[in-house]
């Protein structure tokens, strides 16, 4: 049953979430990724400067999306809009475009080589415009947000933008904020993390029934290291909005106080309100401050329009879909004027295609010269069956195999692409294009791609089995004795512990600087991520010391930043020279260490990495980024996909594949 809507009243509900997603926004900016329990007050904590804020910008990127595209848009058209007109391109924005432009589409785009940012808050923010698009209807609303989050994202973090969305919909009929809250619930899946702390922070709250004596618990329980993360972040919205009891200003000001991503959460939680009360609860004062335009720091048509009229361009968005896909709402006394403008879209409209193309990974991601890489095209037709002429290009070294017809069902069928390497090098962007001709007329494409797989010469591991401290030499194997070594005092340690040395050149390094060095036998992995774990270093146990060794060549004559994270003391060397030293230990982030390197036109750069730890703990990432630059014309990742990475001269004994276990 749908349910009736004026569009005076679906405006002022659009108005007031867009003022509360700016408002919240402003005023938690300041004190993002402050991770304490604040004390601000509605009476001081509006900032002196005001920013542009991704929270909101992405999502003007996505009602232009919806404005010419139409109601029926996927990630496809999401994915092709945000490198065209969006340039954001940092931490999870960027590896998504990374994966794009390699070829990687939603929903591994989200989640191949994202493992720091994957369930980060970059998504969540970006729920509101698909909770109006689908407003009354919770079920769209999270589909769409879905398409949207797997963008860049995945797991937890995409379940919290379907929540969202899902809440927001709901606002635009519901009588209170419990009713919004239950609607978020119902899209999230059995399993979801999310249902838990949903429980946790009611629980906590009906306990205590203050901020302060539900921050320390939920920080307790759900904190990270990383400011951004989902679910503290997400335990903390609901705080914030169970602490403000409905007033837009004090639930603001909660979520601040509770710290993290705090213009986020603030941002999500003045939204929601705002779509469930309308502009008119908005602080006066607040919005007077504010100003009343958009200030936006991407491509876009309403890059510094009124919020009035976003609003109502937002309306017009939400009344074409109430005549497409939103089978929940109507939207009753639509001036006609408006009226006319969603019925001269409808029209424009192209039809959609029948025949789609969807890559599947039988066998990995990526590619090398040692054995072929199947990708399964998926082909789904809605229209009759026909025979199909298959057209494929694909970039340099890479040869492809697949039949020339292939007979398109109604309904689903497949075939298989067959890739083989033949180059020296593995390039890291491998890009095919696949066409279905029907009588010469293409009508389905598909652009893919496979990364090159990343080679990791690793020697090791190599230890002390005495501690050097307090002995000068081996005290329980020497010349003059071999015994157990619980037998001489102070060795007790060493039956459960090793050693290691910075200092210790634990085989020739002046060599292996140079060149590999096949009698220390190292072990060649292949990855298709630009990290190892514990795993891929071979699943030795305890305190240890590897040389880890890549050579990458560049194209062109390049100025950029080789970025390693390592939780292990670390050295660094490129080309021979020493470029980075670390002597800590520590958790792994994402742009830990940025070493300035500068590539030559072809010419191999060798880098060695020493990672010595004095934990069971061991994780080394690698790649290439450019030096950050303000051109905001488009979206291009800021990790470099031109490299290519040079194989050992020499085959080891032991060879290793990990493919993406995402």
């Amino acid at each position: 049953m749908k349910k009736e809507i004026s569009f005076q009243t679906l405006y002022e509900k659009v108005l007031g979430g867009w003022i509360g997603k700016s408002l919240g926004g402003i005023v938690g900016a300041p004190v993002e990724c402050h991770k304490v329990l604040g004390n601000f007050t509605s009476s001081d904590c509006w900032p002196d400067t005001l920013y542009p804020n991704d929270d909101l910008d992405i999502q003007v990127v996505w009602l232009e999306l919806l404005e010419e595209y139409g109601s029926r848009v996927t990630s496809k058209e999401m994915a092709d809009i945000w490198q065209e007109r969006c340039w954001y391109n940092f931490s999870e924005y960027g590896f998504f475009l990374y994966n794009r432009q390699r070829g990687i589409e939603p929903p591994l785009s989200g989640k191949f080589n994202n493992w720091f940012c994957k369930e980060c808050m970059g998504c969540p923010i970006r729920s509101e415009i698909w909770g109006m698009f689908g407003a009354c209807n919770p079920l769209l609303a999270a589909k769409m947000a879905r398409y949207d989050g797997e963008l860049d994202h995945t797991g937890v973090s995409v379940e919290a933008e379907r929540f969202f969305a899902a809440a927001e919909a709901e606002a635009f009929c519901a009588k209170d904020l419990n009713e919004c809250l239950q609607a978020g619930l119902s899209v999230l899946s059995s399993g979801s993390s999310l249902r838990a702390i949903y429980d946790e922070v009611q629980e906590l709250y009906a306990k205590y029934q203050s901020l302060e004596g539900v921050h320390l618990p939920l920080m307790r329980r759900f904190g990270h290291r990383d400011y951004s993360k989902v679910e503290i972040n997400f335990a903390f919205t609901l705080l914030s909005l169970l602490v403000g009891g409905g007033d837009m200003k004090e639930t603001i000001v909660a979520a601040i106080n509770c710290g993290w991503d705090s213009d986020c959460t603030a941002a999500t939680a003045g939204s929601l309100l705002g779509i469930l009360h309308g502009a008119q609860a908005c602080p006066k004062d607040w919005v007077e401050k504010m100003g009343e335009r958009l200030d936006c720091d991407v491509n876009v048509r309403h890059k510094n329009a009124l919020l009035t009229e976003f609003a109502y361009d937002t309306c017009l968005v939400i009344a074409e879909g109430a005549q497409t896909v939103n089978r929940k709402l109507k939207i009753t006394n639509i001036p006609q004027e408006a009226q006319k403008k969603v019925e001269e879209r409808l029209k424009s409209r192209s039809k959609p295609k029948k025949v789609r193309l969807r890559a599947i990974y039988r066998q990995g991601l990526s590619i090398s010269s040692d054995t072929p890489t199947e990708i399964s095209v998926q082909v789904t037709n809605r229209g009759d069956a026909f025979q199909g002429k298959v057209c494929v290009n694909a970039d340099a070294d890479l040869q492809i195999s697949c039949p020339q017809t292939v007979e398109v069902v109604h309904g689903a069928s497949k075939f298989v692409l067959s890739c083989t390497y033949t180059g020296k090098e593995l390039r890291d962007k491998n890009l095919i294009q696949v066409k279905i001709l029907r009588d010469k007329e293409c009508v389905a494409e598909l652009n893919t791609g496979l990364i090159g797989a990343r080679p990791w010469l690793i020697y090791g591991p190599y230890f002390d089995i005495y501690d050097h401290s307090k002995f000068d030499k081996n005290p329980y194997r020497n010349e003059e004795v071999i015994t157990h070594p619980n037998h001489i005092p102070g060795n007790f340690e060493v039956m459960v512990h090793n050693y290691v040395y910075k200092d210790q050149a634990y085989l020739n390094e002046k060599e292996l600087l140079k060149q590999d060095l096949p009698s220390e036998r190292p072990l060649l992995v292949y990855t298709e991520e630009d990290r190892l774990t514990k795993e891929e270093f071979g699943g030795f146990e305890g305190e240890s010391c590897y040389y880890v060794v890549r050579e990458v060549i560049c194209p062109k004559d390049h100025d950029c930043l080789a970025v390693f994270s390592c939780c292990a003391p670390l050295t660094v060397w490129a080309d021979g020279e020493k470029v980075y030293e670390k002597e800590e230990e520590g958790s792994c982030g994402l742009l830990d260490i940025r070493i300035p390197v500068t590539f030559r036109a072809e010419k191999p750069m060798r880098f060695v990495a020493k990672v010595y730890s004095r934990t069971d703990a061991r994780e080394l990432s690698m790649f290439f980024v450019e030096h950050f630059t303000e051109d905001k014309s488009r979206g291009v990742s800021f990790a470099l996909d031109c490299m290519r990475y040079v194989k050992p001269a020499f085959l080891p004994e032991e060879t290793k594949k990990y493919p993406f276990r995402g």
